[in-house]
């Protein structure tokens, strides 16, 4: 008897899913108080990154240095992904924009 209500199964192995919801107020301080908080714990395995760049920027590398996943909606700098391979995002990085419409 799990206590999640959802959640997914990884070679046939279920793992249960949690969502928490942590308010920034558009801070980096915060963003980083947070994230640190957050890898600290084992549970923590993914964390959904804040929606612009400059905040995902602060939280990616302690994301990255942790070893935990971090998927970012909005962010599309390049230095917020450049080096870390825990790191992604939908959307493309700014460096790449163009490269189609150059080629």
């Amino acid at each position: 008897n799990s206590p999640y209500r959802c959640g997914v199964v990884v070679g046939g192995k279920r793992y249960g899913l949690a969502l928490a919801a942590y308010g920034d107020n558009s801070n980096t301080e915060i963003v980083e108080s947070i994230s640190k908080s957050l890898v600290s714990t084992k549970s923590t395995g993914i964390l959904l990154g804040p929606y612009s760049s400059t905040l995902a920027k602060m939280m990616a590398p302690i994301a990255n240095d942790a070893k935990r996943l971090l998927v970012t909606a909005g962010s599309a700098q390049t230095p917020v992904f450049e080096g870390r391979e825990y790191v992604f995002g939908t959307l493309s990085p700014s460096a790449t924009k163009l490269e189609a419409a150059i080629k």
